[in-house]
C-alpha cells in the first residue's frame, strides 16, 4: 500500500498527493519538500513540522494526526524517532543501488541510451502523524 492509499484509506479528501484512482488531484498547498531531517518535537503542536499549512499559520494550533495527516518519504533515522512518530514510505534504496550498476556496466563507455523508465516498489511504514480527518 503507498501513501495515497493510506491517506484514503483513512478517509482522507484533502490531500497532498494525487489519488488518480479516486479521482482526487493534490492541493499545492499541503506539499513541502524538506531536507532530509525531521525535528523532533512533541505532538501537542505542529510548529516543528514543516509543511505550509502549519508553517503559514503555526497560531492555528493544529495537531497531528489529530487536525492534519503528515507522510515523510525516505523512512531516514530521524522520521523513525520523532515525536509524533512520523508515517513515512521507504523506497527499495538497495534495489536502486543495483539496478544503477547494472544499467551503467551496460552502457558502453561514451555511448548514449533511450530514456528508460523503471518503477520500483516502496514501503509504507505507518507512524503516529496519520490518522482519520476529524
Amino acid at each position: 500500500m503507498g501513501a495515497g492509499e493510506h491517506l484514503l484509506g483513512l478517509g482522507h479528501r484533502r490531500t497532498g498527493v494525487a489519488l488518480a484512482g479516486a479521482g482526487i488531484l493534490p492541493d499545492p498547498e499541503l506539499v513541502h519538500r524538506g531536507g532530509p531531517t525531521v525535528p523532533r518535537r512533541s505532538s501537542r503542536s505542529t510548529t516543528a513540522w514543516p509543511p505550509a499549512p502549519c508553517r503559514r499559520r503555526p497560531e492555528a494550533g493544529r495537531h497531528v494526526p489529530r487536525d492534519l495527516s503528515i507522510v515523510g518519504f525516505d523512512a531516514l533515522e530521524p522520521s523513525r524517532s520523532s515525536l509524533p512518530r512520523l508515517t513515512t514510505v521507504r523506497p527499495p534504496l538497495e534495489e536502486m543501488g543495483r539496478l544503477a550498476v547494472q544499467l551503467l556496466a551496460a552502457v558502453p563507455e561514451g555511448r548514449r541510451t533511450d530514456a528508460m523508465r523503471v518503477e520500483l516498489a516502496t514501503e509504507l511504514l505507518p507512524g503516529e502523524s496519520t490518522a482519520p480527518p476529524a
